[in-house]
C-alpha cells in the first residue's frame, strides 16, 4: 500500500511538472498576426530623459516616435509633427 501511494505521488508530481512545460498561446491582434521581439535584459527606466544605457535605448526606440525624421533625400521632414518652423535665430 505504501509503495502504491509513493508511486501515485510520483506520477502526479511528474504530470504536474510536465503541464508547466507547455507553451502558452500569445494574444493576437485583429488580423491574426503577432510580432514578438526579444529585447534583452530588463532596464531601469524607459524615460528618455533618465535613460543612460543601450538596452534602455532599444526599448525607447520602439515605444516613442520622433517629431521629426530624416527623409530619403537627407532632409528633415515632419514625422509625428504636422509642421515645423525654424526661427530666425536658429
Amino acid at each position: 500500500m505504501k509503495k502504491q501511494l509513493i508511486l501515485v505521488t510520483l506520477v502526479m508530481t511528474g504530470a504536474l511538472a510536465l503541464t508547466a512545460c507547455g507553451g502558452s498561446k500569445s494574444a493576437k491582434n485583429a488580423n491574426g498576426k503577432v510580432l514578438t521581439i526579444e529585447m534583452g535584459p530588463d532596464v531601469e527606466t524607459i524615460d528618455p530623459a533618465l535613460n543612460t544605457t543601450n538596452d534602455g535605448s532599444n526599448y525607447i526606440t520602439y515605444l516613442f516616435d520622433n517629431l521629426l525624421r530624416v527623409d530619403k533625400d537627407g532632409k528633415i521632414a515632419p514625422s509625428m509633427a504636422e509642421k515645423y518652423e525654424v526661427s530666425d535665430d536658429g
